[in-house]
């Protein structure tokens, strides 16, 4: 088996740990697969690629909290290989290892006692004038914000061909039921079981009384007129990167042909860890 090993915080407790992990799984008779981000801190072992030659392992290691989570489960996605996190951060609501546990569970993972969660994940394009200009794809939300300095935002909304909604604020999330439990969930939005096939519209400091959040099917294709005359509208894929986006700019986004593979281990389910983590129904 070949496993992949990923962090971004370059601080010795945690590099420390990613060798000791390494060391763990060689010895064990696995080969390790380094990040390309982080190949000159372990020079020794070869790194995973999604460029030729290509090389990838058999599944991700994320060291760190959700925003690391994220920044590897691109890789993942695209790769279509299965991602667990070992918890290194604050929240953790994607990892599902805590720094506690992680040579228990890497021997369990080695010897396959693991189930694998399916998680739906989004894909956006953008057009300007008629042409595709970017695409993304994200496990947990969209997010079209403006700057904080610029007026404020129009967007009309289109579910299909039908007009749903017309929104003046900051922006707009789109997000998963995964990315329920994140900024969707700051700015007033409700948590969604990953489970369910939808996707949730949530309204950033939308300026009506009536601006609420959305739940419609995965199956439907969004689409977002964007009525701006800034030039700092930013269009956010899983907080990790973003597109500057103009005036009469177009966004589309469904559901992408993948879902996140998650590496599953022991009881840890959706409920026990909205329990463990923010306390709900305690």
């Amino acid at each position: 088996m070949r496993i992949g090993i990923y962090f971004r915080k370059r601080i010795d407790h945690l590099i420390r740990i990613a060798q000791n992990i390494a060391t763990f799984v060689t010895t064990s008779g696995s080969e390790v697969l380094i990040a390309p981000e982080i190949q000159d801190v372990f020079p020794q072992y070869p790194v995973y690629r999604n460029q030729e030659p290509k090389q990838k392992p058999d599944l991700l290691l994320s060291l760190g909290g959700d925003g690391t989570f994220l920044h590897a489960a691109q890789f993942a996605l695209m790769e279509d290989i299965p991602i667990i996190g070992i918890n290194f951060g604050f929240t953790g609501f994607l990892t599902n290892i805590e720094k506690e546990e992680v040579f228990q569970s890497l021997e369990l993972i080695l010897n396959g006692k693991y189930a694998i969660e399916s998680n739906s994940s989004l894909r956006a394009s953008i057009q300007r004038n008629g042409e595709l200009v970017k695409s993304y794809a994200c496990l947990n939300d969209f997010v079209l914000q403006k700057d904080p300095i610029e007026k404020i935002l129009s967007v009309e909304v289109y579910l299909g061909s039908q007009k749903i909604a017309s929104f003046r604020g900051d922006g707009m999330i789109i997000s998963t039921p995964s990315g329920s439990t994140a900024y969707s969930l700051s700015a007033g939005g409700p948590v969604v079981d990953p489970q369910c096939k939808v996707f949730i519209l949530t309204p950033l400091c939308s300026h009506k009384l009536s601006g609420r959040s959305l739940i419609v099917p995965e199956n439907e294709k969004i689409f977002i007129n964007v009525l701006t005359k800034g030039d700092k509208t930013r269009f956010i894929q899983d907080g990790t990167t973003e597109f500057i986006i103009k005036d009469l700019d177009r966004i589309s986004i469904q559901r992408h042909h993948r879902s996140l593979k998650m590496i599953v281990l022991q009881e840890k389910n959706f409920y026990h860890t909205l329990n463990q983590k923010f306390q709900w129904g305690f």
